[in-house]
Order: structure tokens, then sequence, then C-alpha cells
């Protein structure tokens, strides 16, 4: 099931989120499309702020298991400008750095969840599931933030999907 990001926006009315940040592109099989400093090919997550102003992401997550909303905190204080982009790398074995999430994505298939914590816990505000992916390969929303999932053989991270 995916949210719409309409009815993301009724879901988070009167609160002090953004409705505009949105999953825009991931890549669960990564073998030369992104390094990480360390010369590392990490799976990687891409979210983008459609809206017209910035979104601090504080309180947001990013998992891949509905039953662990929480697993990868996103980073507190930082904003996603309105029309920006926010990549994050996943690789288990880094944990220090913001940009990375303590988990790595399935190239077999699996489901990638944005969530935010309204004070209870994180509730899931976007999903989305995919099938067995092929190396350098991402899925991207054309247009961005709301259109339809795509495979995409011209990754853009931390750019606009074309």
């Amino acid at each position: 099931m995916r949210i719409t990001p309409w009815l993301t926006t009724l879901l988070l009315m009167g609160c002090n989120v953004a409705p505009t940040l949105s999953l825009n592109e991931f890549m669960a099989s990564n073998v030369s499309t992104l390094t990480d400093a360390n010369g590392g090919t990490p799976d990687w997550i891409e979210l983008v702020n459609t809206g017209d102003e910035a979104v601090d992401l504080t309180g947001f997550f990013l998992s891949d298991d509905a039953t662990q909303l929480g697993r990868g905190p996103l980073p507190e204080g930082v904003e996603v400008e309105a029309g920006g982009y926010v990549l994050f790398l996943c690789d288990s074995d880094v944990t220090d750095d913001p940009q990375f999430l303590p988990f790595r994505l399935s190239a077999g298939g699996e489901e990638l969840i944005l969530s935010y914590d309204f004070g209870d816990g994180p509730e899931i505000v976007e999903q989305t599931s995919f099938t067995g992916q092929t190396s350098d390969v991402s899925m991207a929303r054309i247009p961005d933030g709301d259109g339809e999932w795509a495979e995409s053989t011209s990754p853009s991270p931390g750019e606009a999907n074309e």
C-alpha cells in the first residue's frame, strides 16, 4: 500500500510537519553508480521536498521493515530546501555518519518506508514495495515526488529524475 501525497497532506494537517517530503529514487544494487568517501558502493535512498517551504527532517525515519519503523532516524535539525533533494546511504557497517542509514536494501526486493514520529512512535507516511533489482538501475518517480515508480537506467542521486 502506498499513501499518496494528497492523503499525506490530510494526515499531517495541523501537525508541525510539512507533507511535501517524499520517497523519490532508490538503488538496491549499487555496483558503480555512486561511491562513498571510503570507496564503497552502498545502496541509497533519495527524498525530495516538492513543497514551497523547507522541511526539517527531525522526527522522520526510513526503514525497510514495517515492524521496525524507527530503524533509520533521519538527522535532527537538517532541512531540505523547497524543491531540494537529500540522499541517504544504506550501509549496516557505518552508523556514526548521519548520511548513513543502519541497514542495506535487499536487491531481491522488499519494502521502503518513510515514517514520522507524531509523539507515540513512528507512523507510516509513505511506503513502496519493490521486487528484484538490476545492478546500477534505480527505481525513480517521474515526475519527482508523486509520479509512478519506474526503472531508470540513468540514475540521478541528489538530482531531478528524467
